[in-house]
């Protein structure tokens, strides 16, 4: 074998290294899927899995949320708990296997991600919902509901008196002061007919009732 045979078998070999050093990372990287961003509304918070209606419309979107996920909600680094529907969310993730390396999320009433550090936020309006340590609440303006978590340190009052959060009702007119990056309730004053709102008007009808009583057993 002459010298010119094998340097040219040489200069093949190491071409064929280089093309198939070169072609491989081009098949992982299109196997292994691009970033995207998706921008919406939070509409259900899973185990592992985090569901957004699409700002543009379309059908809702879950992605899958791990341990290397980076997830901020307002100013704060946040886990994926506490994350609540109705947040406005941006989700950056894989196309191909829809897994969220960085989520950001903000309540709806804030505007914006970084409009919510530490500042106090206020709704008026009617309980629709009250959950396990939640009420959710339609603002009088209008616009999204509004859930704020109850905590021992959350002060209630209904109907002028001091209330829980039992106490509270489905159709309650409410006023909340709330923490606008955790959601936290600070005070919630609370009106309704319900249970504590029924009771003077009990008392009052049973006032009335003895009173009758008491004028026919006076005139028998």
């Amino acid at each position: 074998m002459s010298k010119y045979t094998v340097r040219f078998i040489f200069a093949l070999t190491v071409a064929l290294a280089l093309f198939t050093s070169s072609a491989h990372p081009a098949f992982a990287s299109s196997g292994s899927g691009s970033q995207d961003e998706a921008e919406g509304t939070v509409s259900a918070v899973g185990a592992g899995t985090l569901t957004i209606a699409p700002k543009n419309g379309g059908a809702s979107m879950t992605f899958t949320v791990d341990s290397a996920t980076r997830i901020r909600r307002g100013s704060k680094t946040a886990l994926l708990t506490d994350l609540l529907v109705g947040d406005k969310v941006k989700v950056k993730y894989n196309k191909a296997t829809l897994l969220a390396s960085k989520i950001d999320a903000w309540s709806a009433l804030s505007g914006s991600s970084n409009s919510t550090s530490g500042k106090k936020g206020e709704v008026k309006g009617m309980i629709t919902s009250v959950g396990a340590g939640t009420i959710t609440i339609a603002p009088k303006k209008g616009g999204e509901p509004v859930t704020v978590t109850i905590s021992p340190a959350t002060r209630i009052r209904r109907n002028g008196r001091l209330a829980t959060l039992a106490d509270l009702q489905i159709g309650d007119k409410v006023e909340v002061k709330y923490d606008k990056t955790t959601l936290q309730a600070s005070k919630i004053q609370a009106k309704g007919t319900g249970a504590n709102g029924n009771s003077n008007s009990n008392s009052n009808s049973n006032s009335n009732s003895n009173s009758n009583t008491n004028s026919n057993s006076n005139g028998g």
